[in-house]
């Protein structure tokens, strides 16, 4: 969405601006806002993954910690 918007601003005023300096800042503009969602889509998808990482590593010790316990009242 972030880079729709980018992509709309730049055909909407990005060519009808008079200056290379302009278009240049619009093309920056445009670029920035691309980076800034696919940024934003890699931070999504390193959420979930440390999120499963981390509920596998609770299993592991779980399953770690059960087998170690030692019944000593026998």
């Amino acid at each position: 969405m972030i880079t729709q918007l980018g992509l709309w601003l730049f055909v909407t005023f990005g060519l009808q601006l008079v200056e290379l300096t302009m278009i240049s800042f619009m093309m920056n503009l445009v670029s920035d806002l691309s980076t800034l969602s696919e940024a934003y889509i890699g931070l999504a998808i390193n959420k979930q993954m440390r999120g499963k990482l981390i509920e596998i590593f609770h299993k592991i010790i779980d399953i770690k910690s059960i087998s170690q316990r030692v019944d000593i009242t026998s």
